[in-house]
């Protein structure tokens, strides 16, 4: 007897919000402000009550600021780039298709500690909502769609979700 598949349902896809992210790459900058505030404007950080360093406070702000570009930039081009990469490679179909049920499923702990994971066929896929990551990271324990021997069917890049249905 053969298994009826009802019609798939996309429940995510990089195309629909490729850059969800941005709050990663935005976090730096707020640092780089505080940093600019500490070396520029120390007068601003009196007047709310932000106790001194005395001498190290020029230092520490530039570390600040250094710091804090680095990371921005870092997690830009990671962000940015990947996201840009994830959508060309499900625009040009630049990603195998796996179809099946799901199995082998252990869900991300409530705590976040380790990563969701489960298999479709000979494909292993592993992901958690505490990862920055362009493909689909929404984990069963915060109310994501994976479930053991759901029907999937997904297009993906290097371990990374571009397009992922469920059977409804």
């Amino acid at each position: 007897m053969t298994r009826l598949i009802p019609p798939y349902e996309t429940v995510f896809t990089v195309a629909d919000n490729p850059f969800r992210n941005w709050w990663f790459v935005g976090a730096g900058l707020v640092f780089v402000a505080i940093g600019a505030l500490i070396v520029f404007r120390p007068d601003i950080l009196k007047a709310l009550g932000v106790r001194s360093l005395g001498k190290f406070d020029r230092p520490f702000g530039w570390v600040f600021i250094v710091g804090a570009s680095l990371w921005t930039i870092t997690a830009g081009y990671a962000v940015i780039g990947g996201s840009l990469s994830a959508l060309e490679n499900l625009k040009s179909g630049n990603c195998e298709t796996v179809e099946g049920a799901v199995e082998d499923f252990h869900p991300e702990p409530p705590d976040g500690h380790g990563m969701e994971s489960f298999r479709v066929g000979a494909e292993r896929f592993a992901y958690s909502d505490f990862v920055v990551s362009p493909g689909f990271n929404h984990s069963a324990t915060h109310g994501g769609p994976i479930r053991p021997g759901l029907h999937v069917r997904i297009c993906h890049h290097d371990g990374q979700f571009r397009r992922h249905e469920v059977a409804r």
